[in-house]
């Protein structure tokens, strides 16, 4: 009986031991990137026909998702009937220092989509860059707005290794925030 019940204390320990082991290697999938503590867009517009800027919006929550709420959320302020380039960075706050992690994004393309959800405001997004697979990204983008209108855009940052396809469906929500727009 003490024979039987050291081997169950003993199989127990290795299989601890193991299971333990076994935890700790790193895993390919796992989503620890600096871009994960986003806690800053910053969306650039150009007019296409004249190249000149049309204003620089951002959404900031410096002590990231959750906890206090976003201290900058500007509105978005174009004018209607016109088509503007747009460019967004991300900016990730790393020991203190805000830190330009866009070029991570880019970096892993195939990685990542921006979605651009419509709130009842006059505008059409159009995503103009692709990755190597031929799908959209979104750090570039086209904006074409109608008639004076306000309203919201959703801008959703999916982080999908591994299952990318174009769509939002899968994978993970990097960030999620909604910028007011005045189309006037």
């Amino acid at each position: 009986m003490k024979k039987t019940k050291l081997s169950l204390i003993f199989s127990l320990i290795v299989f601890g031991f193991l299971a333990s082991i076994q935890s700790c290697k790193p895993d390919d999938d796992d989503h620890d990137h600096e871009h994960d503590a986003i806690s800053k867009i910053q969306v650039m517009f150009v007019d296409s026909a004249t190249n000149a800027a049309a204003g620089t919006f951002s959404w900031e929550d410096p002590d990231g998702i959750g906890g206090n709420p976003p201290t900058v959320i500007d509105t978005i302020k174009l004018d209607p009937s016109k088509t503007y380039k747009a460019n967004v960075m991300l900016f990730a706050k790393l020991d203190g220092v805000l830190d330009n992690v866009t070029s991570e994004i880019l970096e892993e393309a195939d990685e990542h989509l921006f979605v651009f959800k419509n709130i009842t405001a006059n505008i059409n997004v159009t995503i103009t860059d692709k990755d190597g697979n031929n799908l959209p990204v979104g750090l570039e983008s086209l904006w074409t707005t109608g008639a004076a209108s306000s309203g919201a855009i959703n801008v959703v940052l999916r982080h999908q290794p591994g299952v990318k396809d174009g769509t939002e469906t899968p994978g993970d929500t990097d960030i999620d925030v909604v910028f007011p727009v005045n189309i006037q």
